[in-house]
C-alpha cells in the first residue's frame, strides 16, 4: 500500500523541519492534535493510578511533533507558523532551543523517541523536545533490542500517531524486549483504517496484552494527495472488506481517518478502557 503514498521521505530527513511542516500544512496534517486529548487522557489516568511523572515512547517521532503538542501545550497551527515565518538557513539549533524554552513546558510528562530519520532525532532532542532519542529502524532485522539501551526501560504510555504500516510486529516486539516487564505500559496505537493491525495484536497477545479498538471513532490524519490516492485507499479498503463499504467509509470525505487500537496488559486495571470508552 505504501507505494501509492504520498513520499516525504526528504522532508523528514532535513536538519530542520521547515519543509516538513510546509508539506505538512499544505495536506492538513492534523493526527499529532486530534490524538491529543486521548494522550492527555492517558497520562491522566497513570499519574492517578501510580505515577507523578509519565514517560512517555513515541514511535516514529519524526521532529518531535507529540512533545511539542503535549509538552508545551501548544496548537499544530502555532508551529506552522513557527516555521512559515523562518528559513533554514536563518536557524540554528540553539535559536529553536531557546523558542522552545520560552514556550510554559509542563513538568509531568518526559518524551522519548524512535524514529529512521537521525537529522529528526537529532533536532528532537537538541531543542529539548525529546529526552532522549534513538535513530534506529527496528524491521532491519540487524537491529536488536539492544539498539534501544540509550532510553530508559521504564515507560509509561507507547503511543503511535501514524508510522503502523511503515513499521509491523517486528518493532513492537524490539521495543517490548527493552521496555521492563515489571512494569508494563499503555500502548496507543492510532492506525490508519487502511492497514490490519491484528499480526501487530498478536505479538502483544504473546507478551499478555489484551488490545481493544475503540469503537464509532476515527481520527483524521491528513487530506489526500490527490484523487488517485484516495481511489487506491479507497479500493484497499474494500478488498479488505470483502463487500462494498457499508456505512460509507469516512476516507469518503478526501481524508485518511485511523482507528485507535489501546494495549493493556492483563496485570493492569481495566478501568482505564471502561473511562476511556465514557470520555468518547
Amino acid at each position: 500500500m505504501n507505494e501509492f503514498k504520498a513520499n516525504f521521505t526528504t522532508a523528514y530527513n532535513e536538519k530542520f523541519p521547515h519543509t516538513y511542516f510546509s508539506i505538512m500544512e499544505d495536506l492538513e496534517y492534523q493526527i499529532p492534535e486530534n490524538a491529543k486529548p486521548t494522550i492527555n487522557f492517558f497520562i491522566a489516568q497513570i499519574k492517578k493510578r501510580h505515577s507523578e511523572t509519565v514517560s512517555i515512547l513515541d514511535l516514529g517521532c519524526s521532529y518531535g511533533v507529540l512533545s511539542a503538542l503535549v509538552r508545551f501545550d501548544l496548537p499544530l497551527k502555532s508551529l506552522y507558523r513557527r516555521y512559515q515565518a523562518s528559513k533554514p538557513a536563518d536557524a540554528s539549533r540553539q535559536s529553536e532551543a531557546d523558542w522552545y524554552a520560552s514556550q510554559s513546558a509542563r513538568g509531568d510528562v518526559r518524551f522519548y523517541g524512535i524514529d529512521t530519520s537521525a537529522n529528526a532525532i537529532e533536532f528532537a532532542t537538541n531543542v529539548g523536545l525529546l529526552d532522549a532519542g534513538v535513530a534506529v529502524d527496528l524491521e532491519d532485522q540487524l537491529n536488536t533490542p539492544s539498539s534501544l539501551a540509550s532510553l530508559p526501560q521504564q515507560i509509561d504510555l507507547v503511543v503511535s500517531t501514524g508510522c503502523v504500516g511503515y513499521i509491523t510486529n517486528k518493532t513492537f516486539k524490539k521495543v517490548l524486549l527493552h521496555i521492563d516487564p515489571s512494569k508494563p505500559p499503555i500502548i496507543a496505537s492510532f492506525v490508519l483504517r487502511a492497514f490490519d493491525y491484528s499480526e501487530i495484536a498478536e505479538t502483544l497477545a504473546e507478551h499478555g496484552f489484551r488490545t481493544t479498538k475503540l469503537a464509532d471513532t476515527t481520527f483524521v490524519q491528513r487530506r489526500f494527495r490527490d484523487s488517485t490516492e484516495q481511489a487506491h485507499i479507497l479500493s484497499l479498503l474494500m478488498a479488505r472488506s470483502g463487500h462494498p463499504q457499508t456505512p460509507t467509509p469516512p476516507e469518503n470525505d478526501g481524508y485518511y481517518h485511523a482507528e485507535l487500537f489501546v494495549s493493556i496488559h492483563q496485570d493492569a486495571e481495566p478501568a482505564i478502557l471502561d473511562d476511556l470508552r465514557q470520555t468518547w
